[in-house]
């Protein structure tokens, strides 16, 4: 059966009222396997919607009208209804609709305006169908084989209407049905999201997915038409080779959303959650409070949108709010962290941003976030921070930056690995030393600059040329093989170091049981992370001493003059001048 919708009012033509109704009733008759070929929206004028009615009623099996049958003057539908079914010819009365809306009005108000005699007439040849909900009846006909029923415009009283009166009417000889269902992603971007379905969006496939986007969310609609047992089993198949697809970014079905699935998260695993915003406002909790029996795990947080609340509320360090910004890497670590302190909970999360429309700054252009988590795991923190470049206007940036830090979260709970990169993520440029003195050096140098490079994550940039070196620590050990590589990552600096550490375990270094500065088959330091400076247990960046080494230095030079130490705010090459005047075996003199 094909079907067309047809909404009527001047206030859907002029904008000032979004037409729902047609999507509702859509989904209605998608239900019934029925195919909807049109929806057409007119004004109240009597040519326009006879004209309407004609048109659409020659192309379908069902037209579905809704609005204009009021007592108004420009309530219009019934008449021009009659153009089209009966022409020239008067609208006629049901004397029993009459009665019962006169009775209607005594009960309620007194004697009715004369006016409302019109929603008791309809065309000859129609009859009208009852509104429990209103005063206007429905009306039903039929043209050259065409159903037509035209309802009220309030969805409340079409809706009712609807499901009482026309579905009913409405019959399916041939059993089938269509069922509809939705997968939903965040992260990915719509055209590789739709690369990762390959073949299962072709058109001539079934059930047919198409893919559609809204408010950042990639949707897979199914629809799958037959029995109701093929129907299911199509739909139930097709839903998780999409969820498999769309792994680790796919979070729920249907109506779930990404709250939704998060705070299930964290529900199943007993965990507590706190948040502390500043450029999304207060939005990120409002995403969670709105899932029904989130009060089981968020426990609160705040909105710290000035720096002295963020240091007075977060115990954020107004030293790290003057020297890095209150939008940077490291305030949104600390706000985290001090939100992770201050409720107790096991998850923290912290956004600080430039949302925009001003507020851009040298490096920091709007849209640019930073969302900051911390976790707590046995006795100790895990931190983490993602810095992002969200596209759009102050409440896009605001909606994006919040459902990402959400998905950070799922990430975090589901153990996803996270090299898994989110939409708009912003890649960090990192840099490593490199060194090897024992076996075949440069082979080893270069086969573990491969293995960075193949790190789902990871973009090796630039390396170095590789330089001879006397060892440092015990000796007598071989001479070194230095170098240096200059990375473009999405791995957070604690997960980039394990990756570092397990390539050289893979080659026969042993960390845990070897001589402190004794040879090695190779040695990678992570030197630089972006501008970040850490100091936690086994992890410290900027790499200790680096300013002190030439073997360090002169490489990183090669490639990254210009880059500065975060601490130190100098230079790579200033740093490696200074060093290099002091050991005349380099021969340089500078003045930095």
């Amino acid at each position: 059966m094909r079907a067309a919708i047809l909404s009527i009012g001047d206030e859907l033509t002029t904008g000032q009222m979004p037409e729902g109704n047609a999507s509702w009733l859509a989904a209605r008759l998608a239900a019934m396997a029925v195919t909807t070929v049109e929806l057409r929206v007119v004004p109240d004028d009597r040519a326009a919607i006879a004209g309407a009615i004609r048109d659409m009623a020659a192309r379908c099996d069902l037209l579905l009208a809704t609005g204009g049958i009021g007592p108004t003057a420009d309530d219009l539908t019934r008449h021009a209804l009659g153009d089209v079914l009966a022409p020239g010819r008067p609208l006629e009365t049901d004397a029993e609709v009459l009665a019962e809306l006169e009775s209607r009005w005594r009960r309620r108000a007194g004697t009715m305006p004369p006016a409302n005699a019109v929603q008791a007439r309809y065309p000859r040849g129609t009859r009208l169908v009852p509104n429990p909900r209103g005063t206007a009846p429905g009306i039903a006909g039929e043209l050259d084989g065409c159903r037509i029923f035209v309802m009220p415009g309030p969805p409340h009283e079409m809706r009712t209407m609807f499901r009482d009166h026309v579905l009913p009417a409405l019959s399916n000889s041939a059993g089938a049905v269509r069922l509809i269902g939705r997968v939903h992603e965040f992260g990915l971007g719509e055209s590789a999201a739709e690369q990762r379905l390959g073949t299962i969006t072709d058109r001539s496939r079934r059930p047919r997915v198409g893919i559609t986007h809204a408010d950042a969310v990639v949707t897979a609609r199914i629809q799958a038409q037959g029995s109701a047992e093929d129907a299911a089993r199509q739909l139930h198949d097709t839903r998780r080779q999409i969820l498999d697809a769309w792994r680790p970014y796919a979070y729920g079905t249907d109506d779930e959303t990404l709250a939704d699935a998060t705070v299930s998260l964290l529900r199943e695993q007993g965990r507590t959650l706190s948040t502390a915003e500043s450029c999304t406002g207060g939005w990120l909790g409002k995403l969670i409070v709105d899932v029904p029996g989130s009060s089981a795990c968020y426990v609160g947080g705040w909105v710290t949108y000035s720096d002295a609340l963020k240091t007075s509320c977060l115990a954020v360090e107004a030293e790290i709010i003057r020297e890095h910004g209150a939008v940077s890497d490291r305030t949104a670590r600390a706000m985290a962290a001090g939100a992770l302190s201050a409720s107790g909970a096991d998850e923290s999360l912290a956004v600080t941003g430039i949302a925009g429309p001003d507020g851009a700054m040298a490096g920091k252009p709007v849209g640019t976030v930073f969302i900051g988590l911390a976790r707590r795991a046995g006795d100790g923190i895990d931190l983490s921070v993602r810095r992002f470049l969200f596209p759009g206007d102050r409440t896009t940036v605001r909606d994006r930056a919040s459902k990402s830090a959400l998905q950070m979260l799922r990430f975090a709970l589901l153990g996803v690995q996270p090299h898994e990169a989110l939409l708009w993520e912003v890649a960090v440029e990192a840099y490593i030393g490199l060194g090897s003195n024992l076996g075949d050096r440069r082979a080893l140098i270069e086969t573990a600059v491969l293995e960075l490079g193949r790190l789902d994550g990871v973009e090796v940039i630039a390396v170095s040329r590789l330089i001879e070196t006397e060892p440092v620590g015990p000796s007598p050990q071989p001479g070194y093989l230095n170098g240096a590589v200059a990375i473009r990552t999405t791995l957070a600096p604690r997960r980039l170091l394990e990756a570092m550490h397990a390539i050289e375990a893979s080659h026969g270094r042993d960390r845990a049981n070897e001589p402190r500065w004794g040879p090695r088959r190779l040695d990678l330091d992570l030197l630089l992370y972006g501008e970040e400076t850490i100091d936690e247990p086994g992890l410290t960046v900027p790499h200790p001493h680096m300013h002190e080494r030439i073997f360090v230095l002169e490489p990183l030079s090669l490639i990254a003059p210009g880059v500065l130490h975060p601490a130190l705010r100098v230079s790579i090459q200033c740093l490696r001048d200074r060093v290099a005047s002091q050991e005349p075996e380099y021969g340089a003199e500078t003045a930095c």
